[in-house]
């Protein structure tokens, strides 16, 4: 059985800090992981992009708690009318070997060049074997924290 994946949705939050350097998101990906097959796996890649005042420098990028779950290492897409999750994941590398999370080395950093500005990629998969899936549009939000 194949089920429609509608997307994840990331909610960007700048701390209220002042800082020499500040950024704004200049485009960011909307989270569609396309159709859902249970027989394999699917990693796709998205990416942040920022423009920043202030010079260049490095600014730290992490990624809370699946609103479904309220867990990092747990996340699930859920469906929209339905009890049915899927399990997913946000990842700093395309192997998923590392969580894109809010601690230690789960946080990802992005250097502003010279022109001020600065892409941050990283990678969704969705876990295959979930063979019982329902039919339709799944979701869930993640905040992305971005500190210059």
């Amino acid at each position: 059985m194949r089920a429609q994946l509608a997307s994840f949705c990331l909610a960007i939050a700048f701390p209220i800090q002042s800082f020499a350097m500040s950024c704004n998101i200049s485009s960011m990906p909307i989270g569609d992981l396309g159709v859902y097959t249970p027989e394999i796996d699917v990693t796709r890649q998205y990416a942040i992009f920022l423009n920043c005042t202030g010079g260049g420098g490095m600014a730290s990028i992490t990624a809370g708690p699946s609103h479904t779950t309220g867990s990092i290492e747990n996340r699930r897409i859920k469906h929209s009318n339905q009890t049915s999750t899927l399990r997913y994941q946000l990842c700093l590398d395309g192997n998923c070997s590392k969580i894109f999370g809010n601690s230690g080395n789960q946080i990802g950093s992005v250097v502003i060049d010279d022109r001020n500005q600065g892409r941050f990629s990283f990678f969704a998969r969705i876990y295959g074997g979930e063979f019982q899936a329902a039919a339709g549009l799944y979701r869930d939000s993640v905040t992305i924290t971005i500190t210059p």
